[in-house]
This record gives C-alpha cells, structure tokens and sequence, in this order.
C-alpha cells in the first residue's frame, strides 16, 4: 500500500486496527427529521465516530463541524427511492474523485449492487475508480450488496462471500458487506477477502440486546469495524446505543455487558 493510503486510513483506523464509521448518507434514501440539522447531528455522533459517510452536499454544509473530530469519506454513487417500489439495485457514480480531494475527504466509498442487469456496468465503474484511487493514494471502501428482487436472499452467505472478494480483487482497500446473520457464516465472508471488512447495518431493527450480540459477533470473526447508520441513529436511544456499539469495538466488551453498563 503507497503512503498516502496508508496515513489517510489511518486517520479513521486506530492503532488497534479498528474503526467505527458513522454513515450519514441516507438522504436520498427517505425522509428523516434527524437530518434536517445536520451540523448538530454530526456533533452530537462526532465523539464516538472515526469517520462519517456523507455526500458531497453535506460536506460543503457541515465540514465545519467535522474540522478535528473525525475524518470524512465521500460517497460517490448515488440511487434514490423516489418512484421505486423497492430499493434500488444499481447506483450511478456522482461524484468525482478530484471532488473527494477537493472537499478534504480521507476515502470515498461506493456501491455495487450484485446480481442486477446494471452488474457488469458497476463492476466496470468501480475498477475504473480503483484505478483513480491508486494514482492519487486515496482510499477507496467498495460496499458490495445483493439485490434480492430476483429471489435470491440478501444476506445470503455464498453470494456475499462472492460479492465481498469481487470488489476486493477490483481494487478496494476496505469491503462495506452486510453481516450475515451468523458468525460462522460471516467467517467465510471475512477470510475468502484480500481487504479488511466493515459491517453495513441496514434499517434499524431488533432489540438493543440483539443488535449488541450481532456486533460483538461480527468483531469476534475479524471484521475491523462497523459502518452502521440506521440501526444506531434511527434508534430512540441513539446517543446510549452508539456509546455501547463504541465500547464492543473499541474496548472489546461483551454485548450483555454493554447492554447492562449503558442501557439497562
């Protein structure tokens, strides 16, 4: 790895390679009233936060809120729910990497969406931009997701065992991949990768204890660290929530005793 990747990661990987990364860049995705102040927002979730996704807009409005607190990493692909009945299944590239640069961002993150009609296009888009990424020393985190509309299952464990090594090989540096369901199936999704592996969290969903033994899990079998959005911010108890998210990582604890510490 060149240098410049190496000292930009580890400006949000810590000394113990981990890493916690709030993702705020869920605003093309729905209507949420946390993000209608987003300065305060990203004060309130700084202190706990390494690293915040967000979309370039949201940087040019709020990077003085992040000034010596956390890094950035720029989201470059972008879909919106609007007139889609579900989710959409592929993103188009909106940003740039000279952008990233521009906006002082650490890395930029973008999305492939597998098994669409737009799967070779993203695969192409996302090489392409690994290529841009090595020449400029920018790290580039490839989030890789399972489209279920044909009937396959999204947290199935042989296609993102396949998905998460697919953008591995093209060139990212980290892989974003959604947490299977189990240790032993996040495992296998964790060792087929060449890069260090983030979790995605999706809608919040489950109780607080759950989603605890879910992270303690994901760390348990190798993951570096989170990149969970919704499933923390979305909560009622989203301040106590990250806190313990931050304790499992960061201090190893168990989920029960970050339940009982924080929240009981």
């Amino acid at each position: 790895m060149d240098i410049g990747k190496e000292i930009r990661l580890r400006r949000f990987i810590d000394s113990s390679n981990k890493t916690l990364i709030m993702p705020l860049d869920h605003g093309v995705e729905g209507v949420f009233g946390k993000f209608s102040d987003m300065g305060n927002f990203i004060n309130q979730l700084a202190d706990k936060s390494d690293a915040f996704i967000l979309r370039k807009g949201t940087v040019k409005n709020s990077y003085k809120n992040l000034i010596n607190k956390s890094s950035i990493i720029l989201r470059v692909s972008c879909a919106t729910v609007i007139e889609k009945p579900k989710f959409p299944t592929y993103e188009c590239f909106s940003s740039t990497l000279e952008e990233a640069i521009r906006l002082g961002a650490d890395a930029v993150v973008a999305t492939v969406w597998f098994s669409t009609v737009k799967e070779n296009e993203c695969i192409e888009a996302f090489g392409e931009l690994a290529d841009e990424c090595d020449r400029y020393g920018i790290p580039l985190i490839g989030e890789s997701l399972i489209c279920g509309d044909g009937g396959l299952d999204p947290r199935g464990e042989r296609e993102n065992i396949i998905a998460a090594r697919t953008l591995s090989e093209e060139g990212a540096d980290i892989v974003k991949t959604i947490y299977t369901g189990t240790p032993q199936s996040f495992q296998k999704v964790v060792d087929y990768g060449l890069v260090p592996v983030v979790t995605a969290g999706g809608d919040n969903s489950g109780s607080d204890k759950k989603f605890f033994k879910d992270v303690e899990n994901m760390m348990k079998v190798g993951a570096i660290g989170t990149s969970i959005g919704r499933n923390i911010w979305n909560r009622q108890n989203y301040i106590d929530v990250l806190n313990a998210v931050h304790e499992i990582i960061k201090n190893g604890i168990s989920a029960e005793d970050a339940y009982n510490s924080l929240l009981k």
